[in-house]
């Protein structure tokens, strides 16, 4: 196992660049999972891990069972300084690792499949996309302008369902739309009140930006807006909260 405990390091700068750096992350095809969770859910999904940075604080025997399953693969020790460089958690995880991104194959338009349109933080995304393993989404598309699927930050919210639910990035919705069979919904804050809607089997949401909604063009072409009625005093909710009882009220209709 070796150790790492210089910043200058090509391996350790390397790393640092794939947690920061969103097109660095697309061009090498690569991420990083922090912690212990993120790190199993991408080994049962049988996702490559290249390499795997360990805190030299940790006990290993802590972990003596994940590190059995990846005995092959190249070990780092990193400082706990080294760590928190890397992550921006508070409490810095004790395990990182680096993994080729997923390749997804387009899915069957069935069920439920959710379009999320320019929406921009990673937190949010990855709420969305946590929900959306909930409550059984097919599939998940995402314009052009969304926030990055594979970012640190975004794999935090979502606790790893990306490994569990394809996500295909850098869509282009209108088309898409376009190009569907299936009715299309649209979450909008001037549609018809949820509590009044029959959702259909196969279908698409629409979710749009956290302040400005679903794009004009996207807007135009869809006939099917819902709201979710709220007390007088509240505006709007945060994108995740809205989006995730839009796909409670699908999963309730059709669980």
């Amino acid at each position: 196992m070796l150790e790492i405990s210089s910043k200058e390091n090509k391996i350790f700068k390397r790393l640092k660049k794939l947690s920061e750096n969103p097109t660095f992350r697309k061009n090498e095809n690569q991420t990083i999972l922090e912690g212990e969770h993120l790190i199993e859910c991408c080994l049962q999904s049988k996702v490559k891990i290249h390499a795997l940075f360990i805190d030299k604080s940790t006990q290993l025997k802590t972990y003596q069972n994940l590190l059995a399953s990846v005995e092959k693969i190249p070990h780092y020790l990193l400082s706990s300084s080294l760590m928190r460089e890397i992550s921006f958690l508070n409490s810095p995880p004790r395990l990182l690792a680096i993994i080729d991104i997923p390749v997804t194959d387009f899915d069957e338009q069935k069920n439920l499949n959710l379009f999320i349109d320019d929406v921009q933080d990673p937190g949010n995304l990855g709420s969305i996309i946590r929900s959306a393993q909930a409550f059984n989404v097919n599939a998940i598309y995402l314009s052009v302008n969304c926030a990055d699927v594979w970012a640190p930050k975004t794999l935090r919210g979502s606790q790893g369902a990306q490994f569990s639910i394809h996500c295909h990035e850098k869509q282009d919705l209108v088309s898409l739309v376009n190009n569907t069979s299936l009715p299309v919904f649209a979450l909008d804050l001037q549609g018809t009140a949820l509590t009044s809607t029959q959702f259909k089997k196969d279908m698409i949401i629409i979710i749009g930006n956290e302040g400005n909604g679903i794009n004009e063009d996207l807007r135009q072409l869809v006939k099917s807006k819902i709201s979710i009625p709220m007390h007088i005093s509240v505006e709007s909710l945060n994108v995740a909260s809205a989006a995730s009882i839009m796909m409670y009220e699908y999963n309730r209709q059709y669980q």
